[in-house]
């Protein structure tokens, strides 16, 4: 697991931008959740399975908005309830 984002236990500011590791872009991110940590310690785990093949993919989680952009590899937080810490890691797939 790797931290992408992380805000000192506060929660993270809406429009904050992060760059994910190198080796994630549009075709492997289905591969990988999120992990999102909020300041109360409680996780999230999000797929971004529903991800299309599209360069920028907004995703809504529980109050929580997120932006994936496929050509230059950034997760941008839009809206943020509580989450304070978000990791990735990668997801075991099996083809069917």
């Amino acid at each position: 697991m790797r931290d992408i984002a992380y805000n000192g236990g506060a929660p993270i500011p809406n429009g904050s931008s992060y760059r994910l590791p190198d080796g994630i872009n549009t075709a492997t991110i289905r591969t990988y959740v999120l992990v999102l940590r909020d300041a109360g310690n409680i996780v999230r785990y999000v797929s971004l399975f529903g991800s299309s093949n599209l360069d920028t993919n907004t995703h809504s989680f529980d109050g929580i908005v997120l932006e994936y952009t496929g050509s230059t590899n950034i997760l941008r937080v839009i809206r943020n309830t509580n989450i304070a810490n978000i990791s990735i890691c990668r997801f075991l797939t099996y083809p069917i």
